[in-house]
Formats: structure tokens, sequence, C-alpha cells
């Protein structure tokens, strides 16, 4: 039995999909709060827990060989904070594994940066890789380079969101919903796209769902036993090129806005005492606008992922429905 915490969160619901339609049982932790119905299938064990109930968790692994997880509060629910979640919540969660018959735990990471200490999810990402490591439980640690259909859409395309199931961006978490409200088609109304950083910063764009295909395939793969690993897409792009490829899939000019780092500072310090989950998002953005994830697809390539570039991605986006469906909204 494979165990996926965050089973409802965009890399989550992909990885439970997989295990199921590949007859690997799977459980998925889930919140009753939160809309999970399309989750109810054959193959799919649904276990109602939150990180924060260690007894939840506890029940949770029972019977489990291997756990998968993928949990944040980049997009906060009622009652999250990154204490009581990424901080206590994990904590349970490793030690709890740690005492119970788990011979695998798959966590998903982020990169390592220089503002690692003042960006909250890079800093209990990197407590929790400690931890993992430090708890004699076999692990696999995927730091994942920039996410297209995040990122693409945060930069002002509504593109990256179309036919969307479950991305973080639809989350009911009001500051979010704002950022998207205010800027969402302005690549293709206005052929505008609000870039972090320079034109020259180079990331490893990858998708979502190649994402999950990634660490749904780490679980069994005795290669990825006991590894950190960096995971990026096929193609390294400067944001130079990003702009470019909108263009051309659009089949009409974008033009980018570069936006300084120090911008998303200020609003991460301004925001930091009261807001602390929105001064998390502006540390994002520092992020992106000060560092690069140049990763190679040396290690999708050794698991046979064929992984999709950003034209491919935003193509099949375009050809897909703009209806969302009513668990994504939510």
């Amino acid at each position: 039995m494979i165990l996926v915490i965050g089973a409802t969160g965009d890399i989550g619901s992909r990885i439970t999909l997989k295990l199921a339609e590949r007859a690997k049982p799977v459980r998925a932790f889930v919140r009753s709060s939160t809309p999970h119905d399309y989750l109810k299938r054959d193959g799919v064990e649904i276990v109602y827990g939150d990180l924060r109930d260690p007894e939840s968790v506890t029940a949770a692994l029972q019977g489990v060989k291997a756990v998968i997880t993928t949990a944040n509060v980049v997009a906060p629910r009622r009652g999250d904070t990154f204490a009581a979640v990424e901080g206590q919540g994990y904590a349970h969660l490793i030690e709890a594994a740690a005492r119970s018959d788990v011979e695998r735990m798959v966590m998903i990471s982020v990169p390592v940066s220089p503002i690692d200490d003042h960006v909250p999810t890079f800093k209990y990402k990197r407590l929790n890789e400690r931890r993992l490591m430090q708890s004699g439980l076999p692990y696999t640690i995927v730091r994942v380079s920039i996410i297209a259909d995040d990122w693409l859409a945060l930069i002002g395309s509504s593109t990256p969101l179309r036919g969307a199931t479950a991305s973080t961006l639809r989350r009911p978490y009001p500051f979010l919903q704002m950022f998207v409200r205010l800027t969402n088609g302005l690549v293709e109304r206005r052929g505008i796209a609000i870039i972090p950083g320079a034109p020259t910063r180079r990331n490893a764009f990858i998708t979502a769902d190649d994402t999950a295909e990634i660490i749904t395939r780490t679980v069994d793969d005795p290669r990825m036993r006991n590894v950190v690993v960096e995971v990026g897409g096929p193609d390294i792009l400067t944001w130079a090129e990003v702009v470019k490829i909108f263009s051309s899939v659009l089949g009409r000019p974008v033009r980018g806005i570069y936006q300084p780092a120090r911008v998303f500072r200020a609003m991460e310090l301004a925001l930091r005492p009261f807001a602390p989950a929105a001064s998390n998002v502006m540390g994002l953005n520092w992020m992106a606008a000060t560092q690069e994830t140049p990763y190679d697809a040396t290690v999708a390539r050794d698991l046979g992922v064929q992984l999709t570039s950003v034209p491919s991605f935003l193509r099949a986006r375009l050809a897909t429905s703009t209806l969302v469906p009513a668990h994504a909204a939510s």
C-alpha cells in the first residue's frame, strides 16, 4: 500500500490517479472538508485526517509500505500555518513512519537557494529534508525545478489554467485568488508578461504531470533509494525565451515586463508581520527573480519519463476546454 499525503493537491492528485491506473494499491490522505470526489475510483482508498492530528497520521500509516508526501502551505486553508503543518505535522509524519513498517518515503522538495532561511516554504523544506535523512527511513527527496503549470500562469497567462483540475492557483486562498484575478489573461489580452527578475534567468521548466510521473516511478526504483535528486524539464530556458515561446504559440506579439528582485523582497518584508502566507508567496517570486534552476533531464531519462517541452505544454492547454471541474475551483 502506498500512502499519498497531499492527495488533493496539484501534484498529489496526479500521483494518486497514476498509481491507481497502474493497479498499485494507493491510499489518499485527505481532509474531509476538502473536495476530493474526483479521487473516488477503483483502486483508491480514501482516509480522512490532517497532518496536524498525529492520531490520524498514525492510523493512515497502518499497512503502508511507501509514503509519498507533497503537502505544503503555499496556499493555506483555514487554520493552516507553516509551523503547524510543515513544522509539527511533518515531524509527526516522519516519526510515525519511522516507527512503522514503511520501506520508503518520497518527499517532493524545492531547489536550494541562498534565501532558504528567509522564505518559509524553503526553510521548512530544508528542515524536513534533514529530518527525513536522519530518521533512519529509506528516502527519496525530489527537488523540483520551476513548475510550468504554476509559474507560466503567475506571469499573467490564462493558458496554463485551461482544463486544470487541481491547480494550486485555484485553491480558496484569498491572496492568490486576488493575484490571479489581477493578472490572469494579461498575456493573451494585452501581450504583456510580468516576469520576476532579469530576462536572462534560466530555468528547466517542468510540468506538474511530468513531475508526478517522475515521483510515481521513484517509489519502486532501487536506484532512487537514499538519494536527493534535482528534477527539471527537457529544456533550460531564459525568461526571454519563454516570452518568445508565448508569442509563437499564441500567434501574437508578447513582451516581457521584468520586475526587479527588490520589489518582491520589499513586499515579502512588508507582508511578513501580518500576512505570513502572502509574504511567502512574495518570497517565492523573490527566489524566482534571483535564482536559477538549470537542472538537466538525467533523472527523468533514467526513469524512462518522456518530458514535455514548454511549447508542447502550452499548445496542449490551448487545445483543451476552458471549463474547470467544480472541485478545482472550490
